[in-house]
């Protein structure tokens, strides 16, 4: 696992897919289960690999 950013996404993405295709409810949630799990397997948007560092807020 890499970054589970995206995971949710890719689950419900994967669920309205097998619905869409008229699967029992079984395979919907394994296709749903499988996706997410290969979606954590790269990099999502938090910084692209680039180190976080924490700044303190500004006022308006």
């Amino acid at each position: 696992m890499v970054d589970t950013l995206g995971a949710g996404d890719g689950f419900i993405a994967a669920c309205l897919l097998a619905i869409l295709d008229g699967v029992g409810i079984a395979a919907t949630l394994a296709a749903g289960a499988e996706h997410a799990g290969r979606v954590c397997g790269y990099q999502g948007g938090f910084g692209h690999g680039v180190t976080w560092a924490q700044t303190e807020a500004t006022e308006l």
